[in-house]
């Protein structure tokens, strides 16, 4: 018999499904929703025989049946509950009632740290003090059975209400902690776990995250709670995990002289860089309780610290609140020990909550050269969610073409898939079966606010090719396309691997991979793969992009790896698209990038271009009245040309030329030709131009007398794009000024490479030859 439940529009806007009620689970009659998220929905209940009240998880039923989802759900109550410490919330019973999996809590009366923060009254530092000790003395007790909580934040420490007494801190959601020792976790293999500004350094770049993170991010959340100021803040994703990686936050003492030596000191180290500096948890429920004891300390426990400088639990600021709800919600008991993470609202990224406008925040003082940083804060060009967070909520149906799963094709489960869902290919591949599409070519179509994704890097190969007929013949040779995927808004592509097979004998140019893209689309953690042989196309596009709406659109693309030619197209020149490319390698090809302007706006930054001719061409569009101005930066890439130049600007249309508004920093431009010219713009588009540059290093002569470089030899410790040390500069560059705190190209020298470039070329290395 199927389970009675509701669809329900959750705080977040997340669809979820609800049990109807009252609902019967075990000896426990389900009462009343206390809370709800994507993975699960936490409920009131009442004992049947007992007549005690207590708190009832229960995973929410349109994930239920994911492996992955069960299994995080059953590892966060068996943590739990081998947890018992006053200061972590106690499970007592885990179940399942046919497709339900639930467990059971203690109930628990009060709020958050999170919803403190944001309602009031104000915190004094005696309170400050008594958190962070608690929440040490929890993280101790984990630390010492070898467990790392992983994302230790405001919104999972919970002040429990008790009478006559100060609340008494909870720690929730170990629904993301692992043993410390593990090997492997519940994650994707590309997801970055945990809440951002958080987040310790070794959580974002990959490196091994032990005890030491949850230190860290104690400590991000007191200097938050002394100081009223959020250390890591800032506009994007990628801003923040610069300043977790390179940032030191001033010391407490510096924005307020009355705090304690200790306090400012034992703070200063929870956050230091190096893992190994950091104090255990144990010292710091020590060092914190000297704090509480220590006479000199004792006017200062009862101030308050100033006003917080942005709300604590969101990238954005927040949707009005509804009064009726949070007054009805006020009157329940808050519980967690929940995965309830929020979706919330990205700058410039379509939201459940709408799309509020994004924080407006300075560049840290450590990073006040970063030029780059400073135009995407002036853009307001934010970060989609991350991919989990994404998923989180949404159904998911799966495919497998042999094996369990509900969908056996991939066409199949698109023609059922509905908005809001995702599909996750389970097997390696490959698949070739393809839809006809009313043009008559071959592809996919995806409906609205849909993702197709793989944890397994499934290969989708393009096998069938058709004639372009808008494109005339040459010396008998033809334009081919391959296959198409025609989006609506919201597609997100993840970890998936697009080959190509070679296109016919006859080939002039051809383009393997089409998408259609109708709004905001998200590519990410993707190979786009050309044949090794043979290769009778003089051009070969893996990836062309064709935007087509009709409404102003964003486009992320990142940690992909592209071999092949990457080029764009424009239905509607007057509507405004936004893109951002970051972290990606553009190699094995004549041309990396044709990229047409119009009115749009590209951020390309920390990239590696690797191209026999030409890695970027920029084709201007004629000047259009009541059109956009099309802008463009190039940040911290580096640029590997064999021959002519690695970065040209020329003209695409005939006529009066568009304006340019381009910005060119902390690139490194380097061609095995000494007589090529790195930059080089034609006299027409140099004329429109609007130029700012700085920081950009040349092997050769930058072309233009405006646009200065610092120029002379640029050593690399390897060429070969699956080398540990491709693209690593090894010496350094003329006149470096003095303030630097980088230098030009995407990987830095005397360094490990980045997370995101070993883990595409692990791809690259696995992936079919």
């Amino acid at each position: 018999m199927d389970t009675p439940t509701q669809r329900f529009e959750s705080s977040d806007e997340t669809v979820v499904e609800l049990l109807r009620l009252p609902y019967r689970l075990g000896d426990y009659e389900l009462v009343a929703v206390i809370g709800q998220g994507g993975m699960g929905v936490v409920y009131r209940a009442r004992h049947r025989s007992l007549e005690s009240d207590a708190a009832v998880k229960v995973l929410n039923p349109a994930i239920a049946y994911h492996p992955s989802a069960r299994q995080r759900f059953l590892q966060e109550a068996r943590i739990t509950a081998a947890l018992r410490h006053e200061n972590v919330v106690r499970v007592v019973h885990v179940g399942e009632a046919g497709a339900i999996l639930y467990l059971v809590m203690e109930l628990l009366e009060g709020e958050s740290l999170a919803a403190r923060l944001a309602n009031g009254p104000p915190l004094t530092m005696a309170d400050t003090a008594r958190i962070g000790r608690e929440v040490a003395s929890a993280l101790a007790e984990a630390h010492r059975r070898n467990l790392v909580h992983r994302d230790i934040k405001p919104g999972n420490i919970f002040l429990e209400r008790r009478e006559g007494a100060a609340p008494r801190t909870k720690l929730l959601d170990f629904g993301i902690a692992r043993r410390e020792d593990a090997e492997s976790s519940l994650t994707s293999l590309h997801a970055l776990i945990g809440t951002p500004r958080y987040m310790a350094p070794e959580q974002t770049n990959d490196s091994h995250v032990g005890s030491p993170a949850d230190v860290f991010s104690l400590g991000s959340v007191l200097y938050e709670l002394a100081s009223g100021q959020s250390p890591f803040l800032a506009g994007s994703h990628a801003a923040v995990f610069r300043r977790v990686a390179e940032y030191d936050p001033p010391p407490l003492k510096e924005s307020r002289p009355d705090t304690p030596e200790r306090l400012s000191s034992l703070i200063h180290n929870c956050l230091r860089k190096d893992p190994a500096l950091r104090p255990s948890a144990k010292v710091v429920e020590e060092q914190l309780t000297g704090v509480e004891t220590d006479p000199d300390s004792r006017a200062w426990l009862q101030t308050a610290p100033p006003p917080p400088d942005c709300p604590t639990e969101t990238w954005v600021r927040p949707s009005p609140a509804r009064p009726r709800r949070r007054r009805l919600l006020a009157g329940l008991a808050a519980v967690v020990g929940v995965a309830l993470l929020s979706v919330g609202g990205y700058c410039l990224w379509p939201s459940r909550q709408g799309n509020p406008p994004p924080l407006d925040v300075p560049p840290p003082r450590a990073l006040i050269d970063d030029q780059t940083q400073t135009v995407l804060t002036r853009w307001k060009m934010g970060d989609p969610p991350p991919f989990e967070e994404w998923l989180r909520g949404r159904r998911i149906r799966t495919v497998r073409q042999k094996g369990e799963a509900e969908f056996q094709s991939l066409t199949a489960a698109l023609a059922a898939v509905n908005a809001g869902e995702a599909i996750e290919l389970l097997d390696a591949g490959p698949y070739t079966e393809l839809d006809v599409l009313p043009d008559g070519s071959w592809g996919w179509t995806v409906p609205k606010d849909v993702g197709l994704f793989s944890r397994t890097g499934t290969v989708l190969l393009a096998q069938k090719y058709v004639v372009d007929s808008t494109i005339p013949s040459k010396n008998g040779r033809v334009c081919y396309n391959g296959p198409k995927i025609l989006a609506e808004s919201g597609l997100r592509l993840h970890g998936l691997t697009f080959q190509a097979d070679a296109p016919p004998d006859d080939t002039e140019d051809a383009s393997a991979w089409g998408v259609l893209l109708g709004g905001p689309c998200v590519i990410e953690d993707c190979l786009f793969l050309r044949p090794q042989a043979p290769r009778p196309e003089k051009h070969f596009k893996v990836l062309s992009l064709n935007f087509t709406p009709t409404v102003p659109t964003q486009l992320a693309l990142r940690r992909c790896w592209l071999e092949g030619t990457l080029n764009t197209h424009y239905r509607n020149p007057a509507v405004r698209i936004e893109a951002r490319v970051e972290n990606c390698v553009f190699g094995d090809a004549a041309q990396n990038l044709w990229l047409k302007l119009a009115n749009t706006r590209w951020a390309f930054v920390e990239n590696v271009f690797q191209a026999g001719d030409v890695c970027a061409a920029i084709g201007t569009d004629r000047y259009r009245p009541n059109v956009g101005q099309p802008e463009l930066l190039f940040g911290r890439n580096t640029f590997l040309a064999r021959r002519r130049s690695p970065l040209r600007v020329e003209r695409y249309e005939k006529g009066p030329l568009a304006p340019i508004r381009a910005s060119l920093f902390d690139n490194s431009f380097e061609s095995e030709d000494e007589e090529s010219i790195h930059f080089a713009v034609s006299q027409d588009a140099r004329e429109s131009r609007v130029w700012a540059t700085g920081g950009n290093w040349s092997s050769g002569r930058s072309g233009v007398e405006w646009f200065p470089m610092a120029e002379g030899k640029i050593q690399f410790a390897s060429r070969n794009p699956l080398d540990p040390t491709f693209a690593q500069i090894v010496n350094d560059p003329p006149a470096v000024p003095e303030k630097r705190t980088r230098f030009p190209g995407a990987i830095q020298p005397d360094s490990a490479p980045p997370g995101w470039l070993r883990r595409l070329q692990d791809r690259r290395r696995a992936a079919v030859p």
